[in-house]
């Protein structure tokens, strides 16, 4: 039951980091502020995934038993990588479509 509720905790922090993202983004008026946030909770969205898998790999490098098998990719993963980079290349779309338009401004 320890494990447990050590493990539990791990989504209550993620949730707890966008109920103070989303708390930063609302409290400024700050347009590059806000897009700090965004970009910070975009990155830590696009990287969570890459964090949990090399945690597993870790885990299962260091319990015994679990170091005989063998880990190779799954088409499940690969599912998931697709859209993964298609988000970030939508965010580099953006991003360059902000800097156009940061760059045009009247001065």
């Amino acid at each position: 039951m320890p494990r447990r509720r050590a493990l539990a905790t791990l989504p209550n922090i993620v949730s707890c980091s966008r109920l103070v993202l989303a708390a930063g983004f609302v409290a400024t008026e700050a347009t590059g502020t806000r897009v700090g946030v965004l970009g910070t909770a975009a990155c830590f969205i696009l990287i969570a995934r890459d964090l949990a898998t090399a945690m597993g790999f870790l885990v299962a490098r260091a319990v015994p038993w679990l170091r005989r098998i063998s880990f190779v990719a799954r088409i499940s993963g690969t599912v998931v990588t697709v859209p993964q980079l298609a988000t970030l290349t939508s965010v580099l779309a953006v991003g360059d479509y902000t800097l156009a338009l940061w760059r045009s401004r009247p001065s």
